[in-house]
């Protein structure tokens, strides 16, 4: 978020700062690219850990190349709360794309958040408009001043580039005439990895009240949400039953796991509906989860918090990636074409990325799970169902090779709830392999 700070030099100035969301919150920043000059300066407040108690060395500002991802140069919060001026010499890469990030990798309850302004390049200074703007929208909302929604038309389209502030508005415009769809979507533009089209269709549907053909964008929008994203747009969907309905919908059809139903926000709000079609379809969708690993998810943390830690190297994760991920994946035309196609997949984020390969279960699109068939004379085979040529199934083995099937010998066809990926796929990576891995699967925007 932006705050006011004050500097070493007596001036203040607004800062992205990680503190008002709480200090255990963490996450990672990304500017656009720029050109670099001779020298990048800019100032920064913030701690990594408790003064007098070990470093804790996982708050990072960080200069890197915009093509390899090189770290070119790095810093961490100088441990005080008025911020003071670091100095870059960029001589020997002036003129090279960069990008600057800022990472505050740091879970602590105290003196785990940093803050960074005043760049030498202005175009990433924040700027305190979308602040106001956002408060203003809070209010009229609050207030339910309809008489303002044409005002908030015109700034929803001004920032559909800025996804925080861009849903800010767009829940207030669904505050002066509630819909639980629209109130999803309007959550579903904070979340940045959507990128700036898929922003722009859910904002016509926001504008133009129309809340009836939102499946295909939720759909887009659950697979590229992290958990915790997953979660805020199931809550909201859950707050009515147009919404609810759809929500369920979206579970049945394999586009939302089902474990999001059985959380205490979401829950009690379906079964205060008091609908029978909606219970008896929550019902059914929760008879026969698959257990959820509790390890997996302190690995998942674990894995994450080591991220912000380290440097790695995009060539060594193009490497791993064919050795260990093309036999099923295809990324630029090379690799098989079992599981889904990874281009692009950058865009899912950190969060979002770890949990796909750590804990593949739990966000299985329909079209790629597995489907264990029975013959009538005993066989079992297990594979993905690609199609149907003629009076033969042709399933996928998890080698990769096609085996067909014919229909008339099938005696029991059973599909899985769950990803035909290995679930213990990062047994056979170390952990810096892990972070060349995801560190490679990043870089694909």
């Amino acid at each position: 978020m932006i705050q006011r700070r004050k500097s070493s030099d007596s001036v203040e100035a607004p800062f992205f700062c990680s503190l008002p969301r709480g200090e255990a919150w963490t996450g990672i920043y990304r500017s656009e690219p720029l050109a670099v000059g001779n020298s990048f300066s800019f100032f920064t407040a913030g701690h990594i850990g408790v003064p007098g108690q070990p470093v804790h060395a996982e708050n990072f500002i960080r200069l890197r190349d915009a093509q390899t991802h090189d770290v070119l140069h790095e810093a961490t919060p100088p441990r005080n709360d008025i911020a003071q001026q670091t100095t870059w010499n960029t001589q020997e890469i002036a003129g090279r794309s960069v990008y600057v990030e800022l990472v505050d990798g740091h879970t602590g309850s105290g003196y785990a958040w940093l803050a960074v302004g005043r760049f030498s390049a202005d175009l990433l200074n924040p700027s305190e408009y979308p602040n106001a703007v956002r408060k203003a929208a809070e209010l009229i909302a609050d207030y339910q001043l309809s008489d303002y929604r044409p005002d908030l038309v015109a700034l929803l389209r001004e920032f559909m580039s800025d996804a925080e502030t861009s849903s800010r508005i767009a829940h207030a415009i669904v505050a002066l005439r509630p819909d639980a769809r629209l109130a999803a979507v309007a959550e579903a533009l904070s979340i940045s990895a959507s990128g700036k089209e898929q922003r722009i269709q859910g904002a016509a549907a926001i504008i133009a009240q129309e809340p009836d053909d939102l499946s295909r964008f939720l759909e887009q929008t659950f697979r590229l949400a992290t958990s915790a994203q997953q979660l805020r747009l199931t809550e909201e969907l859950a707050a009515d039953r147009s919404g609810a309905t759809l929500l369920l919908a979206l579970a049945t059809s394999g586009k939302v796991a089902p474990r999001l139903l059985t959380q205490p926000t979401v829950e009690p709000k379906l079964k205060a509906l008091n609908d029978e079609s909606i219970n008896g379809q929550l019902a059914s969708l929760l008879a026969e989860l698959p257990d959820e690993n509790v390890e997996q998810q302190k690995l998942i943390d674990a894995r994450q918090k080591a991220f912000f830690n380290e440097t790695a190297s995009v060539e060594i994760g193009v490497s791993l990636f064919r050795k260990n991920c093309a036999v099923c994946h295809q990324v630029a035309g090379q690799g098989k074409q079992i599981g889904p196609n990874l281009d692009g997949i950058g865009n899912r984020g950190l969060s979002r990325l770890i949990e796909d390969l750590l804990a593949p279960n739990r966000n299985v699109d329909v079209a790629f799970r597995a489907t264990t068939i029975v013959t009538l004379q005993g066989k079992v085979l297990t594979g993905l169902v690609r199609r149907i040529d003629g009076d033969r199934l042709i399933l996928v083995d998890g080698k990769g090779a096609e085996v067909a099937v014919p229909v008339d010998s099938i005696d029991e066809k059973v599909p899985s709830k769950l990803s035909p990926m290995p679930a213990n796929f990062v047994e056979s990576l170390s952990e810096p392999d892990f972070r060349h891995l995801v560190t490679y699967l990043l870089s694909l925007r």
